[in-house]
């Protein structure tokens, strides 16, 4: 199934951005390799930076599509968006509660998901936000 989550953070660190994309890669790397990849616009980020997060990731992707950064002008938040055309229901539901984990452990309620899925009916997505814990406190994206 095809799927595209866009994750707007507001105010991580550093850190804590790269903490984020190393949990969604050993989520991925442990339940269903090499099915995603990762873009990010962080309009904070220097080049030297993106360098330094992107060559602290292991393992390594095995190409710069696995993880892009991307540069733009609005400087108020940063945004991933993760694409796959290869996840499962469950892949796509572990991965939201992996992201969610990692949230709520490391930077509480920094995070907003949007989700499309055109594959997916409303009740089923709804489905797999609803079995997210502890649940998103706004509904939007999905």
């Amino acid at each position: 199934m095809e799927a595209k989550l866009t994750i707007q953070i507001k105010q991580l660190s550093k850190e804590e951005l790269r903490l984020l994309i190393q949990t969604i890669r050993d989520c991925e790397q442990k339940s269903f390799p090499d099915k995603i990849f990762i873009f990010i616009i962080d309009p904070e980020l220097t080049t030297e930076e993106t360098k330094e997060i992107w060559t602290s990731i292991k393992p390594p992707y095995k190409s710069e599509w696995g993880l892009n950064f991307l540069f733009k002008v609005k400087r108020t938040e940063s945004k991933m968006t993760i694409d796959s055309e290869k996840l499962s229901k469950e892949e796509l539901r572990l991965l939201i509660q992996t992201i969610r984990d990692c949230e709520q452990k490391s930077f509480p309620d920094k995070i907003f998901i949007s989700i499309n899925i055109p594959e997916l009916t409303k009740d089923e997505a709804d489905e797999i936000l609803m079995s997210i814990k502890p649940p998103y406190k706004y509904r939007l994206g999905l």
